[in-house]
């Protein structure tokens, strides 16, 4: 249904059912058929809609917010999404023929285009005042950019290795990232840059077969569960996390290692839990695995460890924490360079 509606793949896009009591349904002479309904597509039409049609708060035409600037930029969201999908297929495209002079180049050509409107985005925050698009006022606008900013930087990071969170080249877009991740509800919905890419690479290893490796980067170092900045209210989520979830994720565990021995695996997810909240060592000591065990067990520990969703399976400070603890066993088992292949192949 959503590709009758958006051929194109176009969101936010809206179907609008008409109300079975409508003017003329069920009169004499009307016929009466499936239910009728009308499409709107993009951020400006959609919004313009809600507000004019229906009832609730308003989204627009607020205090300190230009109409008419507010509907460019919800245009300019809409233009920064398709920069950053065409960004993504011509990377993938150059990934699979590296020796491809020409598609080497629509994905240089690809890259400029989205940094160029990042660069258009960075400059709308920052003549504001900042830190949202419309100075202090936090706007529908805001809510709009929301998704597409947080998977460009994810996106970027791991194609391309810009950091738009750090660096002078971007700064209206670092301050209002970090206004936007100090919003609780933002918090409590936004992905973290691992889960993007992960859902970004199943996409294209479903559509295009695996990207080869050397274009991949392996994911950044997790946090620490011996960090001390660590948040023992994160730790605890993922110790809880886990433990609620004790049945199935050794059932997932295993279906990455099925010769490695149930008992086993529990033991070491009850390692990674203990060493997330600091109550159990790594150390293995007298009960020492075989190598075969310990592989098995290690590559079973990262399968869950690259399988963590946020904010499907716990917050982004909890996930941190967990997939840390699950390297770090992983690390008691077969060692750093070992569990850096692992990753790889995750």
């Amino acid at each position: 249904e959503f590709v009758q509606d958006s051929p194109g793949g176009l969101v936010p896009t809206l179907r609008v059912h008409a109300a079975a009591d409508s003017p003329g349904a069920g009169a004499e002479g009307v016929e009466v058929g499936p239910p009728a309904w009308r499409v709107i597509r993009g951020a400006v039409d959609i919004a313009d809609f809600i507000e004019t049609s229906c009832a609730g708060p308003l989204l627009l035409r607020l205090p300190g917010i230009d109409l008419n600037l507010a509907k460019v930029y919800l245009s300019l969201a809409e233009v920064l999404d398709g920069h950053l999908m065409g960004m993504t297929k011509a990377a993938v495209a150059a990934a699979l023929e590296p020796d491809n002079e020409g598609l080497q180049r629509e994905a240089k050509e690809a890259d400029r285009w989205l940094l160029s409107t990042l660069e258009d985005v960075d400059l709308a925050v920052r003549e504001s005042g900042g830190p949202f698009f419309f100075g202090a006022v936090f706007s529908v606008v805001d809510m709009a950019f929301a998704p597409w900013i947080d998977r460009a930087a994810a996106m970027l990071s791991f194609l391309r290795k810009v950091d738009l969170r750090r660096g002078a080249r971007f700064p209206g877009v670092q301050a209002w990232l970090a206004a936007m991740e100090a919003r609780p509800a933002h918090r409590a919905l936004r992905l973290d840059d691992e889960t993007h890419v992960r859902i970004a690479a199943s996409a294209w290893i479903s559509a295009v077969g695996p990207v080869p490796r050397h274009e991949l980067r392996t994911p950044p170092p997790s946090w620490s569960v011996e960090d001390d900045d660590c948040d023992p209210l994160a730790a605890a989520e993922a110790a809880q996390c886990l433990a609620a979830c004790h049945v199935g994720v050794v059932a997932l565990a295993l279906r990455r290692a099925p010769q490695c021995r149930p008992a086993v695996v529990d033991d070491m997810l009850r390692r990674a839990a203990g060493a997330v909240v600091g109550g159990r060592s790594l150390a293995l000591g007298s009960e020492t695995l075989d190598v075969a065990d310990g592989a098995a067990a290690a590559a079973a520990l990262i399968f869950v460890r690259s399988r963590i969703a946020v904010p499907r399976d716990m917050s982004e400070r909890a996930a941190r924490s967990l997939r840390g603890a699950l390297e770090a066993v992983a690390d008691t088992l077969v060692g750093k360079e070992c569990v850096v292949g692992l990753l790889e192949e995750e």
